[in-house]
């Protein structure tokens, strides 16, 4: 799958928003709805999602009707539920609701549904939990939800059924999505400036701050420093001095990043890891670029890995939440 540009993802984002809505409001999959109750002429039974009872109105509670009973009528021991065509829209339509659940209820879903794969076989096993690598961890997919991702993990590295190659990989995944979570100080780390000069994260000064990991030849890079130096609220905060934000390039192509650093919003603190600490070290996974980070005052991470739209999102709701009431 290719990298999505920041239009791409908003309108992705835009699709899956409304998918969502129907499925838990109609509580039925794209492609995956059923085709009768019972198996007619030979045929299989097709899977049929949960309908959310229309006497629930509020969408946290139907999401979480939806996810708590999503899998009660799976089978997973038949092949053709499992086949791609059938499995890929009900896995979709079962991610996409799951980040709008209560926590309690998309966690005890997914590992109930992980220990029914797990009792069906290996074979069985592999295929949810690459589904749900895919869906939960993938930066490219909007369905993207570290939290849930980071269970996945812990529970795939605890079943016995689970591979002991791919144990190994999981443990590296795990170590990696519980770097710089949510409330966590940042990891700190030093850059060189153009000029030569050597600066610190926790040395850069601002109520906000905006981490990017780039490349400077990243055509998705390009596109979002462009976007956040246009945006007014960003470019208000920023002539503000209440927000910083900081381009960080982590490779090693140094000549790359040279020829390209007129290119770069003005404003911006422009630096690259000479060091190479950032890597070596494993202080934050910078692979997949543009990686954002939007951090406090104090350097706590409020944000990760966030898409644009996301941190503008966060930033208008911190504004209009500090509207004085009529």
């Amino acid at each position: 799958m290719g990298q999505l540009t920041y239009k791409e993802m908003k309108r992705t984002n835009s699709i899956f928003r409304v998918a969502a809505a129907a499925f838990l409001i109609a509580g039925i999959a794209a492609g995956c709805g059923a085709r009768g109750d019972a198996a007619k002429n030979g045929k299989p039974r097709s899977f049929a999602p949960p309908v959310v009872p229309a006497v629930i109105t509020d969408p946290g509670e139907q999401a979480s009707y939806f996810v708590g009973r999503y899998w009660s009528g799976f089978d997973f021991r038949d092949t053709v539920h499992l086949a791609p065509a059938a499995f890929e829209p009900v896995f979709s339509a079962y991610a996409v609701a799951v980040p709008f659940a209560a926590p309690d209820v998309w966690r005890e879903s997914l590992r109930r549904m992980l220990d029914s794969a797990a009792s069906a076989g290996p074979a069985v096993l592999a295929r949810f939990a690459d589904r749900a690598e895919e869906y939960f961890g993938s930066r490219e997919l909007p369905t993207r939800f570290e939290d849930a991702y980071i269970l996945l993990l812990e529970k795939l590295l605890a079943l016995s059924e689970t591979d002991s190659l791919l144990k190994i990989r999981y443990l590296y995944e795990l170590r990696h999505a519980g770097l710089n979570r949510p409330g966590m100080q940042a990891a700190d780390f030093a850059f060189a400036r153009a000029s030569g000069k050597t600066q610190r994260l926790s040395h850069v000064r601002a109520e906000y701050t905006l981490l990017m990991f780039y490349d400077p030849d990243c055509g998705s890079c390009a596109e979002a420093a462009r976007w956040i130096a246009e945006t007014p609220a960003f470019r208000s905060l920023t002539e503000q001095r209440r927000l910083k934000t900081i381009a960080v390039y982590a490779g090693v192509d140094f000549a790359a990043w040279r020829a390209h650093l007129d290119e770069m919003p003005a404003g911006w603190i422009v630096g690259c890891d000479r060091a190479q600490t950032i890597v070596a070290e494993e202080l934050y996974d910078v692979f997949g670029a543009p990686v954002f980070y939007l951090l406090d005052a104090h350097k706590r991470v409020i944000l990760k890995e966030p898409t644009v739209e996301q941190i503008e999102a966060w930033f208008s709701q911190q504004l209009a939440e500090r509207l004085p009431t009529p």
